[in-house]
């Protein structure tokens, strides 16, 4: 549970550990999300959507998180995309 460790004090490496498992569980679902077949009727609107509109989302899910936790997430998840 990323958002428990990230309201305790816990030690460096508790947090490294726990996004170690936190990475390969995303990684994981990110490769099955990728071996799917888009269909085509959903191409149009698939193409359009953006991860830092995900982004946007998750950081309302979680308004509480300090700038110094959110800026290094926002950063890998969404460095990839074209605004």
């Amino acid at each position: 549970n990323i958002a428990g460790v990230l309201k305790t004090d816990s030690e460096p490496d508790t947090y490294a550990a726990v996004f170690g498992i936190y990475r390969g569980r995303a990684v994981a679902v990110i490769a099955r999300l990728n071996a799917l077949t888009v269909p085509r009727r959903l191409r149009p609107a698939h193409d359009r959507i953006k991860l830092h509109t995900a982004w946007d989302l998750i950081r309302r899910a979680y308004p509480d998180l300090a700038p110094a936790v959110l800026k290094p997430i926002e950063d890998h998840l969404c460095k990839f995309d074209v605004i």
